[in-house]
């Protein structure tokens, strides 16, 4: 998904977040596993797992700061001049 982001736009940064937002499990995946990537435009990448317990929505709201802070692990000079 990462690769395929830059292949059909130009944009600095890609965010690829997949998995199970839900309260139930879905087949071989249990509830709230999520898989988050960031890429810079270089190439660089990071990935991660997590496992967030709650509602649905509480699981999204989550994941969206999750990847956001993925995104700034990656690149923190690009946001804070570091």
């Amino acid at each position: 998904m990462l690769k395929g982001t830059f292949k059909t736009t130009n944009c600095d940064f890609a965010l690829a977040l997949s998995g199970v937002a839900g309260e139930a499990d879905d087949k071989n995946t249990k509830a709230g596993t999520i898989y988050i990537g960031a890429m810079y435009k270089d190439g660089t990448f990071l990935q991660e797992c997590i496992h967030i317990q709650g509602a649905r929505n509480y699981t999204r709201e989550q994941t969206c700061l999750a990847a956001y802070c993925l995104m700034l692990k990656l690149k923190p000079e690009i946001f804070f001049g570091v």
